[in-house]
């Protein structure tokens, strides 16, 4: 160790600044260790990141331990700020709760970087105990400076749990990456914003409130390549997008109306209605026409409530406009009875379909069908056994994660492998917890060794379960 470090030693003080600017910025702090002359070379680091919860120590919380932790650590970033002597800062990223009572200093320190160019700045807010929920309504959220919403050179913003003013936005000329996290908007949010963002490739709005409709056009966002609109609301107008440069889209969030048109270059798109249950033929037809737009899509992500809404009787009167073109098919399930059709379904409408991913366990929706009707497996694959295409062709990798095997997932997996002609393996990734019921993971495992022995009609197919 000792031969190495002097090795370094040997180098000059600019390499050496270089190098800690690519760690991350705990690694770089703890090379000030290693010897006298690495004492303060991570102070020249040119990536910034001070996070108030590594400076917790949860001994420490009760009482008056938590306003003078957050003291000490205003005042170690204060004096690390101060010090620092870099032109040039390339990345900075701050995590404080409750940060009214020292805008001040967060604001100074904020203009420092920003005077230094900053390309990637990363601000969140949330009050202690808070993360990831919109803050309370009684809470006064932190005010961005001025200086920020100047910044020309900008190319990365990400931002969480404060107040954004986008009529201040005037020149984000150089912003490719915006992402907001529980910021309330306005109305003319999008108006504002992308007219001053012309480079804007990646857009992320994640448990934004304020919003009742949301419309993106090719003339406003001509360059978007990414776009994810998790839990926003109240959205209760149809959500328009009509991007063709846009490559990938999730939305996860209530059934909601998306019109997406000319998506001529997507790749993977993520849907996921949550806790929906909801199933009349509305839904049913609504959910159909989303899937239909995003049929250029090489890897297409599904949560339970679509298979469980595309059953047989659906796909006798509305069948596809054209083909799903996914090659990779990943759908979060339950998974139930009632979803079986629907996974079919989705097979059926995949024929060039060569991976197939099955994440088990997940939410189970109110069943509001009939229960003493049951889903005649056999008879709706004997019915459709001219459109599987995908199993006669094209499918050779089956994952199934969290399998627990039960009589619907034998049932699904006893098809699937006696049908896939051309499949070259199928990985299962049993449930490691105990359920409710006092059903253990080895028991889980015996489940899945069962699997081996199911019919196959592909001779080179091989079997892993873990």
């Amino acid at each position: 160790m000792s031969r190495k470090l002097d090795l370094f030693d040997l180098l000059p003080e600019t390499i050496l600044f270089l190098i800690v600017s690519y760690l991350p910025f705990k690694d770089a702090a703890k090379t000030s260790i290693l010897s006298k002359r690495w004492r303060y070379i991570w102070h020249a680091t040119t990536n910034i990141e001070f996070i108030e919860s590594f400076f917790r120590r949860p001994h420490m919380l009760h009482g008056g331990g938590r306003e003078s932790q957050k003291r000490a650590f205003i005042n170690y970033v204060g004096k690390w700020m101060m010090q620092y002597q870099e032109p040039k800062v390339d990345r900075f990223r701050l995590s404080f709760s409750c940060p009214n009572e020292f805008h001040t200093d967060i604001e100074q320190w904020i203009r420092v970087v920003v005077n230094r160019n900053v390309e990637e700045l990363d601000l969140s807010f949330y009050w202690f105990g808070w993360e990831g929920r919109f803050p309370p309504y009684h809470a006064t959220l932190f005010d961005l400076p001025s200086c920020l919403y100047e910044h020309g050179t900008l190319q990365s913003l990400i931002l969480a749990a404060c107040n954004l003013n986008d009529s201040m936005i005037k020149n984000f000329s150089s912003l490719k990456n915006l992402s907001l996290e529980c910021i309330r908007l306005k109305e003319t949010f999008f108006v504002n914003m992308l007219p001053n963002c012309p480079s804007l490739e990646s857009l992320s709005l994640k448990r934004c409130v304020g919003l009742n409709e949301m419309n993106l056009e090719e003339r406003t966002a001509m360059k978007l390549r990414k776009l994810c609109i998790c839990h926003c609301s109240p959205l209760r107008s149809t959500i328009k997008i009509s991007t063709p440069s846009l490559r990938f889209f999730k939305y996860s969030g209530s059934i909601q109306s998306l019109l997406l048109q000319h998506l001529t270059s997507i790749e993977e798109a993520d849907i996921d209605f949550g806790y929906a249950y909801v199933r009349t033929d509305e839904f049913r037809y609504l959910l159909c026409i989303i899937l239909w737009h995003l049929h250029l899509a090489k890897c297409l992500i599904v949560c339970s409530y679509v298979p469980q809404v595309l059953h047989n009787r659906l796909l006798d009167f509305i069948p596809p406009p054209v083909p799903l073109e996914a090659r990779h098919l990943i759908m979060k399930v339950g998974l139930q009875e009632r979803e079986l059709p629907g996974i079919l379904a989705l097979l059926m409408y995949c024929p060039k379909l060569n991976t197939l991913t099955i994440k088990m366990g997940h939410v189970k929706f109110r069943d509001d069908g009939d229960p003493s009707v049951e889903f005649d497996f056999k008879a709706f694959c004997r019915e459709r056994e001219v459109g599987f295409q995908c199993l006669r062709e094209n499918l050779k990798v089956i994952e199934v994660d969290l399998y627990q095997g039960m009589k619907s997932e034998e049932e699904l997996l006893r098809y699937l492998l006696k049908e896939a002609q051309v499949l070259e393996r199928i990985t299962i990734t049993t449930c490691k917890e105990m359920d409710p019921d006092d059903a253990y993971p080895d028991l889980y495992f015996r489940n899945a060794l069962r699997v081996r022995d199911f019919e196959k009609a592909s001779h080179n197919l091989l079997v892993s379960i873990l």
